[in-house]
């Protein structure tokens, strides 16, 4: 199942945007987070997680929305990877991002599918 996260950082915000990308992806499900980055409580993402199931992917519509920082997304494409589901992004603009983000994004999608291509085909 394809399962949406989006995130804005306060209920001033219109997370419309990101619902629209989410929902244009055919997620069955979304939760949506009205907190700061950098907050650590967060208790959709954390409804959502246990929500998860192997095989279900986990959609956003930028990374940036699902982390505070790359070594973030890491661990959390990590825990994913070890859970046997999927990470995946709506397509990014360019126009809207700096080379370094872009570079970031494609580093992070290359490794969650390296990692994904691993498990399907071990050594």
């Amino acid at each position: 199942m394809k399962i949406g996260h989006d995130r804005v950082s306060t209920v001033d915000q219109d997370p419309g945007l990101q619902i629209d990308a989410l929902r244009n992806a055919r997620c069955k499900r979304i939760y949506t987070e009205y907190v700061g980055g950098n907050t650590r409580k967060r208790p959709q993402f954390d409804r959502l997680f246990d929500s998860l199931r192997a095989g279900d992917t986990l959609f956003v519509w930028r990374f940036d929305r699902l982390g505070r920082s790359v070594s973030h997304l890491v661990g959390i494409a990590e825990k994913l990877r070890y859970s046997n589901e999927i990470l995946e992004a709506a397509a990014q603009s360019r126009s809207s991002q700096s080379r370094r983000r872009r570079l970031q994004a494609a580093s992070l999608t290359r490794y969650v599918r390296r990692g994904a291509a691993h498990e399907r085909c071990p050594d």
